[in-house]
């Protein structure tokens, strides 16, 4: 019972601590390095190649340090595991507050990035268009890996649970890191090709299609680990 206690107590810190930093201090950060950088580059003319690296930096820097504590959270559930719907719940809540914490910044980095082009170039109803269609294709982003991360998590839960090997919680903390590093990677993939629709109008219907596609075959992967799941009951 004690160990119990501890186990959970340990958990619940990590958690908190994480979740402290992915909710609050990356996003103030990525918030304060892209007001620099707009700062900075509004005495210039601004390229299209400084403007990538613009983009690139902050989100770079808060996908690597997310991935970083959710690794940390990971091996916590391996080394010291509990009930598995605690597992559940607590890899679901810190997965969903990881994406959100990447939409939030993502969107005041893009946001930023259009208050600058707009005072430079006073394209005020073009800006205006470019941080809907922003908000608009996160908000798209969110509900579909919220739904992924509910079932994908969900099935893998029930698909342990049966199985009864002794490596459960190690391979559900190494599916999560998985399939967190892919959620990651869309939806850096998704603010690089709002960054070129920018520039490039005539290009946004081809990164759209690519974009939904890669969305498309993630949830046909999630579809596939369903039928494999229910093969084992």
């Amino acid at each position: 019972m004690f160990s119990f206690s501890l186990t959970l107590s340990t958990s619940l810190f990590l958690f908190l601590f994480s979740n402290f930093f992915l909710l609050f201090f990356f996003p103030l950060f990525t918030l304060f390095l892209t007001s620099y950088f707009s700062l900075s580059f509004s005495q210039h003319v601004l390229s299209p190649t400084s403007l990538l690296h613009f983009s690139y930096f902050p989100l770079l820097i808060l996908s690597l340090f997310s991935l970083f504590f959710l690794l940390v959270y990971s091996l916590s559930f391996s080394l010291f595991p509990i009930h598995p719907s605690l597992s559940l719940f607590f890899s679901l809540s810190l997965s969903v507050f990881v994406f959100l914490s990447q939409t939030v910044s993502n969107n005041f980095s893009f946001f930023f990035f259009v208050i600058n082009i707009s005072f430079r170039s006073l394209l005020q109803e073009t800006a205006c268009i470019l941080l809907f269609f922003s908000f608009f294709w996160h908000f798209l982003s969110f509900l579909f890996f919220f739904l992924s991360f509910f079932s994908f998590y969900f099935l893998l839960s029930i698909l342990l649970e049966r199985l009864h090997d002794c490596f459960n919680f190690l391979l559900l903390s190494f599916f999560s890191l998985l399939f967190f590093f892919f959620s990651s990677f869309l939806s850096f993939f998704s603010s690089v090709v709002f960054l070129i629709c920018s520039f490039f109008f005539l290009l946004f219907e081809l990164f759209t299609f690519l974009y939904f596609f890669f969305s498309f075959s993630a949830l046909l992967c999630l579809v596939f680990f369903v039928f494999f799941s229910l093969s084992f009951f």
